[in-house]
């Protein structure tokens, strides 16, 4: 298994709007994907600059790559608008995951974390309950 990590750093004024995107547009293409096994959103907690880390977790390299050819110019073009800079990508080797189920075995929906008060600090996406730990 592979991980695609994004890291997107927006607009400070585009932080609520980016994430939006990327859960209503951008990640209904990456779940239809062939080989996607995942995804996580994670932000920063400071709001300047508003750091997004966008994780997903791939069957192998082949497929994550045909993604960044095929449908990742797709995602990056709705995006950009909202970008302070140009995503930074890299591709990790999985060394441990745990892909939990919810109790009744099916996979967990989609959760949407954040802070009271609405102020989208932390914002975590995951279809299904992932951790991914790699050795430095």
């Amino acid at each position: 298994m592979f991980a695609r990590v994004v890291e997107f750093s927006t607009r400070s004024d585009f932080g609520r709007d980016f994430i939006r995107v990327l859960l209503e547009k951008a990640l209904p293409i990456l779940e239809a994907q062939p080989g996607f096994v995942d995804a996580s959103v994670l932000t920063t907690e400071n709001d300047e600059p508003y750091g997004v880390l966008g994780v997903s977790i791939w069957r192998d390299r082949v497929r994550a790559e045909r993604f960044a050819r095929e449908q990742y110019p797709k995602i990056e073009e709705m995006l950009r608008p909202l970008l302070a800079t140009a995503p930074r990508i890299r591709m990790f080797r999985v060394a441990a995951i745990s892909l939990q189920a919810s109790q009744d075995g099916r996979p967990r929906q989609r959760r949407n974390f954040t802070r009271r008060k609405n102020q989208l600090k932390d914002v975590a996406l995951s279809t299904r309950s992932t951790i991914a730990r790699t050795k430095s």
